[in-house]
């Protein structure tokens, strides 16, 4: 089974890191562009990496959000503590490269997937307006392609989200890393 990796605001929190901040971060606006276009690209952003800190965002609610160990930033990044970085680390390794940061002072690390799956264009349907594709109402996988990638990307989708395999789910399930929501409807939104 492959899974669409969503957020779970309600429960954890998330990272407070707009595109101005980042590049404050960084020390470098063409870097930070870089890392807000890494979708469209899907290249290695290592040889440039700089580490920084950032924090959790501050909501009114905050005290009852659950500081997470796997999550997303900006769809198509995951972050894991140092951790799940460590638990997850041999999985992931040959599906994109991880990049380290620190949350609210602690190790943390973004995890920049390179890896592309391969759409089943058959099982595919589309959204149109006017004859126009404007969105995706199904998406699927060629099977043989993702079953042994643990963590890829969707050209379609246009690299905005990532996806896991089985094997992911069981991974953060058997060792109890939260803040990931695995979504069946690979086409949902929210």
């Amino acid at each position: 089974m492959i899974y669409k990796l969503m957020e779970q605001p309600h429960q954890y929190k998330s990272l407070d890191l707009d595109m101005l901040t980042l590049f404050e971060k960084v020390g470098s606006e063409e870097l930070g562009l870089k890392i807000f276009q890494q979708a469209d690209t899907n290249l290695s952003l290592a040889k440039d990496w700089v580490a920084f800190d950032c924090d959790y965002f501050e909501e009114p609610d905050a005290d009852d959000l659950q500081a997470p160990d796997v999550f997303l930033w900006l769809e198509s990044y995951l972050v894991l503590t140092e951790t799940a970085q460590r638990t997850l680390a041999s999985y992931l390794e040959g599906f994109g490269e991880f990049l380290p940061i620190s949350v609210s002072g602690e190790p943390h690390y973004l995890f920049n997937c390179m890896t592309l799956g391969k759409e089943d264009e058959s099982a595919t349907e589309y959204k149109l307006d006017g004859g126009l594709p404007t969105g995706i109402t199904k998406l699927a996988f060629l099977p043989d392609d993702v079953e042994n990638k643990t963590l890829f990307k969707s050209q379609i989708s246009f690299c905005s989200s990532l996806f896991g395999n089985t094997r992911f789910k069981q991974l953060c399930d058997e060792n109890r890393l939260n803040g990931l929501r695995f979504e069946e409807d690979l086409a949902a939104i929210f």
